[in-house]
């Protein structure tokens, strides 16, 4: 059981420093782009949205957040508001409407879709594959899975995500397919020749 909270704040380098227990060492190496200041005799990740998604995925509510690092994300998540009010004045070309008819609140995770979000999967369906290029946190998991159920046929799927989504991708998919059988790839390699195995309908790995 970890004893030492966690703790994160922005140095003047621009980048997060991450102050832990040396028994997490291989914890933090988990998360990209982390690196050991010799020097400093600290470790830091960097000042970006999916390195903070990372260290709260890795280390849950153990992490503390610093004052200054508190205050950088308060102002990129009103950045990424403003974001999704503006996706949302998008409007799905004539020729797409059909999917107005199947994006509906009776269908599995389409209730609480934003419209945007219901552009980019009714352009998955449609073109067979799409390319989502959207800010981290707003929401391209959900989109994905969306453009999958309105394809025909997309099963078995392979999804290839970092560490600290797998779980999340593992959450979502059964919002969208609440039948699949969905297998993470990890652990052991007994464990993961096991998960390979022919039958399944959502096979996700790092």
């Amino acid at each position: 059981m970890r004893s030492v909270p966690v703790t994160a704040e922005i140095n003047g380098s621009g980048r997060i420093n991450v102050t832990l227990d040396y028994r997490l060492r291989e914890s933090i190496k988990r998360v990209p782009g982390a690196r050991w200041s010799v020097e400093e005799r600290v470790w830091s990740v960097p000042l970006s949205w999916p390195a903070c998604l990372a260290l709260r995925a890795e280390f849950g509510t153990e992490l503390q957040i610093g004052e200054g690092l508190k205050a950088w994300a308060k102002g990129v998540g009103a950045e990424k508001k403003q974001l999704r009010e503006l996706r949302n004045l998008l409007e799905l070309p004539e020729h797409l409407q059909w999917a107005t008819d199947t994006l509906t609140a009776d269908a599995p995770g389409f209730a609480d879709l934003y419209p945007y979000q219901k552009v980019g999967a009714t352009l998955i369906a449609e073109a067979g594959g799409y390319m989502l290029l959207d800010e981290p946190g707003v929401g391209k998991t959900r989109s994905a899975l969306a453009g999958l159920a309105l394809s025909t046929d997309p099963l078995p799927c392979l999804i290839i995500a970092p560490k600290s989504m797998l779980q999340t991708w593992g959450r979502e998919i059964l919002g969208f397919f609440p039948e699949a059988d969905v297998r993470l790839i990890e652990g052991t390699p007994t464990k993961q020749r096991a998960a390979v195995a022919p039958g399944g309908d959502f096979y996700i790995i790092n």
